[in-house]
């Protein structure tokens, strides 16, 4: 999550940056690099050389080790419900 500066994340196939928004990010055992744009201002993945970046929330960019990252493409229907499930729940408010 970034509020205002954007925040760098690095992994063995990739270099992400997020300004002011909230992506999710997931790397397989081999390495490959799945990025999640969910809410924000941008979002960008650098590999070999070539930066791809989306203003769009609901994109996702995908990177295999070795490669350039792909376009933004909008991210299939149920793919963030595995990554939601790891996710913290909110405690429950009195009622």
């Amino acid at each position: 999550i970034s509020k205002t500066s954007e925040v760098s994340v690095d992994t063995p196939a990739a270099s992400m940056g997020i300004r002011g928004g909230i992506c999710t990010v997931s790397v397989t055992a081999l390495g490959s690099t799945t990025a999640n744009f969910l809410f924000g201002q941008s979002f960008t993945m650098t590999s070999q050389g070539v930066t791809q970046t989306t203003t769009t929330p609901g994109s996702t960019i995908i990177v295999t080790p070795g490669a350039p990252p792909t376009p933004p493409a909008p991210t299939p229907p149920g793919s963030l419900q595995p990554r939601r499930t790891r996710l913290p729940r909110r405690p429950k408010c009195p009622t």
